[in-house]
């Protein structure tokens, strides 16, 4: 600089002192009067000029041109100015505040290289670059900055790796710093276990795998017969135990029949030979009847099959009448005992009537013969009357037990007078040949019984109550059936008038009633009903005073309690 900062200041200060005073006048050259002198300022003349007293503008006080260095802070230019060469005090020589990253070492600042660069020795805060600042630095291999061993980037500023002798969390399961495989940390930083492919102590052997069919079990010893697993090419099967009854030997071949051992749940026997006469069958079955073979001197046959009706039955034993087998198409049946008197004879034959032999409970005689009337007829029955067979004695024989057919159940032949009545012959036979008593000599009926009795049409009509005890309805009725009879039936007015005039002018019961259905009136037959045809009810009647109907005196009829006593008249055809 020409001149110094106090210097210009001084003028500035004496020529505004002079211009306030009213020394000079407006053309006297000065600083600070707006015109701009170039004899001004220690005869070198003004800079500028710009007639204000403002320090802080482009334009100092001095009338010299704001610059850095002047000890004017040039306002929206500088941001200080301390009008010296000193670069490290707090205005710099560029008249900036001094920052980090400004190229110049300030108080505080270990470095400042003036670039954003962190990868060279001082950092963009102005800190020198060292290991665990968190800033990859060119000789750094990383830089996580923290002190942990146990992530990707060491202490060191190295990255993690196996071998090194720093367990990476999450990444190794140890590491011990060398390459030995054989201690307790493998060289690819994993515990040492059966299977990784590496012999440690107490391993016989280690494939790397978990195959256990080859040269090392997935345990890591060597394989053997009884471990558990079959070696392939070597073994035919390996279950583990030493058992010579399952379906692995303890030889490790697979159980088969003639191996000599038995093969529990599979074999029934197995004696290691090819001979099938013995015991033990070459199917390793134990021999027995039915398996085809005949064992000498223990078997009389053997077809090998459950057919009881064949040559040879289930027993082995050569078929034979007694034996309990019907042999098919030479025995009709065959119960295995001695007797003639069931259903199978001794001789292997169905019993049947005629054989001479009594079958017990079916047959009551057997003569062997095909005569009829002899005393065991055709049916091996022994005679009798009633078994269809005239015998010698027997007048008849129809085989049933009715009397009222031409041969009575006495075996001897029906007869007028033998008490019995011949259906569609004889309308009775009272078993005498008395007349007048109800039935004749000839076996025709004669009407009697009764207080009163007379015939009509063949009719027999008997009334009862004129001389002994009338009766209800019901009683009436039953008496009348107690004499093969029923309560008289009217048919006609002729009829009517001969059960009236036998009734002697007196009230009387008769058959017609409607105790079924009140108000349809109906004959009563015995065990049936015959429907009115006919009737002679007075006026008035019948009113519903009862279900049975009475005669009045006069012939004419109306209905009455059941319950009341009155004569009655039965009728018999």
């Amino acid at each position: 600089m020409t001149r110094t900062a106090s210097g210009l200041r001084f003028w500035a200060l004496l020529t505004s002192l002079l211009a306030l005073a009213g020394c000079g006048d407006d053309d006297s050259p000065r600083c600070g009067n707006g015109v701009l002198d170039n004899d001004g300022v220690d005869g070198g003349g003004e800079q500028c000029d710009d007639g204000n007293g403002d320090d802080g503008d482009s334009c100092t006080n001095a009338c010299v041109v704001a610059s850095c260095g002047d000890g004017v802070v040039w306002r929206g230019v500088e941001a200080c100015d301390d009008g010296n060469d000193v670069d490290d005090d707090g205005c710099t020589n560029e008249c900036t505040s001094p920052t980090c990253g400004d190229g110049v070492v300030q108080e505080g600042e270990a470095c400042d290289d003036g670039n954003a660069d962190e990868s060279d020795g001082c950092l963009s805060t102005c800190v020198e670059a060292r290991c665990g600042d968190g800033i990859l630095a060119a000789d750094e291999e990383c830089d996580d900055g923290n002190r942990d061993e146990s992530d990707g980037c060491l202490a060191t500023c190295e990255l993690a790796r196996c071998g090194d002798g720093v367990v990476r969390a999450g990444v190794e399961a140890c590491d011990d710093g060398n390459t030995d495989d054989a201690d307790g940390c493998t060289s690819l930083c994993r515990f040492a276990t059966c299977g990784d492919g590496l012999v440690q102590v107490g391993e016989e052997c280690d494939d790397g795998d978990l195959d256990d069919g080859d040269e090392c079990l997935s345990t890591c010893l060597l394989p053997s017969c009884g471990d558990g697993h079959v070696r392939r090419g070597i073994e035919e099967c390996d279950d583990g135990n030493a058992s010579n009854a399952d379906a692995c030997l303890s030889s490790c071949l697979l159980a088969s029949c003639g191996d000599g051992f038995v093969f529990a749940g599979v074999e029934q026997c197995d004696d290691a030979n090819t001979d099938d006469l013995d015991g033990c069958l070459n199917s390793c079955t134990t021999a027995r009847c039915g398996d085809g073979v005949v064992r000498a001197g223990v078997e009389q046959c053997d077809d090998g099959n459950l057919d009881d009706t064949d040559a040879c039955p289930r027993t082995c034993v050569a078929a034979r009448c007694g034996d309990g087998f019907v042999q098919r198409d030479i025995e009709e049946c065959d119960d295995a005992n001695g007797t003639n008197t069931d259903s199978c004879l001794a001789s292997c034959m169905l019993a049947s009537c005629g054989d001479g032999f009594v079958w017990s409970g079916v047959e009551q005689c057997d003569d062997a013969n095909r005569v009829d009337d002899d005393t065991c007829s055709n049916g091996c029955r022994a005679a009798r009357c009633g078994d269809g067979i005239v015998q010698a004695g027997e007048g008849c024989d129809d085989g049933n037990a009715s009397s009222s057919d031409a041969c009575l159940n006495s075996c001897e032949v029906a007869r007028c007078g033998d008490g019995f009545v011949r259906a569609g012959v004889e309308a009775c036979d009272d078993g005498n040949t008395v007349d007048g008593d109800g039935c004749d000599a000839d076996c025709t009926p004669s009407c009697v019984g009764g207080d009163v009795n007379f015939e009509r049409d063949g009719h027999c009509y008997m009334v009862f109550g004129v001389l002994f005890t009338q009766a209800d309805w019901d009683t009436a009725r039953s008496s009348c059936a107690a004499r093969g009879a029923h309560l008289v039936q009217i048919d006609d007015a002729a009829e009517n008038a001969a059960v009236s005039g036998a009734l002697g002018n007196n009230d009387g019961w008769i058959g017609l009633n409607d105790q079924a259905t009140e108000g349809t009136f109906v004959w009563e037959r015995g065990a049936s009903s015959a429907p009115m045809s006919y009737e002679r009810f007075e006026p008035g009647e019948p009113n519903g005073s009862g279900d049975c109907v009475r005669m009045r005196s006069n012939g004419q009829w109306g209905d009455r309690d059941c319950a009341e006593m009155y004569r009655y008249v039965c009728e018999r055809e």
